[in-house]
C-alpha cells in the first residue's frame, strides 16, 4: 500500500525463489527481512534481496501449510503449521532450531493460528487457549484463567505494554496480572473477532459481523458499513500505516479510514 498514492500495487511478486502458493501470513522483522507462509507450500523469506523458499522435505517448516509467522527479539522465526509450533535460527534457516510440545515443554495452547512477538522479548501463541514463552518458561491461559474464550483469533499489544486477544467469544485484556474482557454482556455488539491494530494506547478491533471497533479511554467507538461506509461488517484484518491511517481488510475489499471518512482501495 502506498500512502502517498493511496493505493495498492505488487511489491514482490514472481520472483526468483518465492513461493507461488496463495499467501497466508506475512511478517517483517526489524532487520529488513520478509517472510510469507503459504497454503501448501512452506514459507517464503526475503533477505538482501534475495528470496528462498523453506519447504518440506527440506526440513522446515514441519508442515507446508503455514497459518502464521513472528520474529521475535532474538532474530528467531516462529512458524504455527499443520505440525504445530516451530522455531528456526536465522543462521540456519532450512533447519528446525525447536519443535514445542505439551508433552516436552508444557504447551496447552492447541491449535495454533496466531503468533505475536511482544516488547519485552516473548512470543505468544493463540489457538485453543493461549500460551507465553518468555526466553526460558512457558505460562498457559484458558478461559478458566479469565480469557473471554479458549479460541483464539488475533493478538496485539497496546503502547501500555497490555497484550489484547480477540476471541470467537469476545475481547480480552491482559494487564500482566489479571485479564480485562469485553463481550456482549458489557457492550461490543458483535463478540466474533477477528483481527487486532494497536494505534498507541488504544486498539482498533475487527468483527465477524458488527464491523470495526475503536477501543481506548475505556470508550468504544463502533464503524459500520451503515454509519461510515464500510465495505463491509466482516473485518478480516487491519493494519495502521505509516501515515496515520488506518488500512481495513474486509471480505468485500480494502479501505482506508483517516479523518473520520472511510475510501476505497483500488487493487
Amino acid at each position: 500500500f502506498d500512502p502517498e498514492f493511496e493505493s495498492c500495487a505488487p511489491f514482490y511478486a514472481g520472483a526468483e525463489g518465492m513461493a507461488a502458493a496463495p499467501a497466508t501470513a506475512l511478517d517483517a522483522d526489524a532487520g529488513g527481512s520478509v517472510a510469507y507462509g503459504t497454503a501448501g507450500q512452506g514459507s517464503s523469506v526475503q533477505t538482501g534481496g534475495q528470496w528462498s523458499t523453506l519447504a518440506q522435505p527440506a526440513g522446515f517448516p514441519a508442515s507446508n501449510r503455514v497459518f502464521a509467522l513472528a520474529s521475535d527479539a532474538r532474530g528467531f522465526l516462529w512458524v504455527a503449521t499443520t505440525a504445530g509450533v516451530q522455531q528456526a535460527d536465522p543462521a540456519r534457516p532450512t533447519e528446525i532450531a525447536y519443535r514445542y510440545s505439551a508433552a516436552k515443554d508444557g504447551v496447552s495452547a492447541t491449535n495454533v493460528r496466531a503468533l505475536f512477538a511482544d516488547a519485552r522479548g516473548g512470543v505468544w501463541l493463540g489457538g485453543i487457549g493461549a500460551s507465553y514463552f518468555d526466553g526460558k518458561r512457558w505460562t498457559n491461559y484458558t478461559q478458566a484463567d479469565g480469557l473471554a474464550g479458549d479460541e483464539i483469533t488475533a493478538i496485539a499489544e497496546d503502547s501500555q505494554g497490555r497484550v489484547w486477544f480477540g476471541t470467537r467469544t469476545g475481547l480480552s485484556i491482559w494487564t500482566g496480572t489479571t485479564f480485562f474482557n469485553l463481550t456482549g454482556e458489557n457492550g461490543l455488539p458483535d463478540s466474533d473477532i477477528l483481527a487486532l491494530a494497536a494505534d498507541g494506547p488504544g486498539m482498533w478491533i475487527g468483527s465477524a459481523n458488527g464491523g470495526l471497533y475503536r477501543f481506548e479511554n475505556n470508550q468504544l467507538q463502533v464503524l459500520t458499513k451503515a454509519n461510515v461506509g464500510l465495505p463491509s461488517d466482516r473485518v478480516t484484518a487491519l493494519l495502521v500505516s505509516g501515515d496515520g491511517a488506518t488500512l481495513v481488510g474486509t471480505d468485500a475489499g480494502l479501505a482506508r479510514f483517516a479523518g473520520g471518512v472511510v475510501s476505497a482501495i483500488d487493487s
